[in-house]
């Protein structure tokens, strides 16, 4: 199986959005059953994963507006247009049958790379507001 055998909607989530087996796995956690909110603890006592990093993980899907939070504090699946829930529902059900290959993408070189980048674009902003004694 190749790259290309991955739904190309699934490529570009998981390289614009996923960071973590973590990260996936709590966003696949709260899609599925999507009318449940769920705290950083009940994710934990599921997931069996570091209470603290669930809850970085949470926070950064928080700021990817891919998930949100109630009053109480509890998060749950937010993805509000159809062709996003039918890619997070294509990624999990690719995700049930082809983990590795999920796995693969999420650790790839190329992935890690645009990432690097990405933490190092320069954004107008930024050039704007740049030091001029240069």
């Amino acid at each position: 199986m190749s790259e290309n055998d991955i739904p190309k909607a699934v490529r570009d989530f998981v390289f614009e959005y996923i960071d973590s087996v973590e990260q996936l796995e709590i966003l696949l956690l709260l899609e599925s059953d999507s009318g449940k909110a769920w705290s950083a603890t009940e994710i934990y006592n599921h997931l069996r994963s570091n209470l603290n990093s669930i809850e970085k993980r949470l926070e950064l899907l928080y700021s990817q507006d891919l998930i949100r939070k109630n009053d109480s504090g509890q998060f749950y699946f937010a993805v509000e247009s159809d062709s996003g829930k039918n890619t997070v529902r294509s990624l999990a059900e690719f995700y049930r049958g082809h983990r590795y290959r999920i796995l693969e993408m999420i650790f790839s070189p190329m992935k890690k790379s645009r990432d690097l980048a990405e933490a190092f674009r320069l954004s107008p902003a930024k050039i704007n507001k740049g030091d001029s004694n240069g």
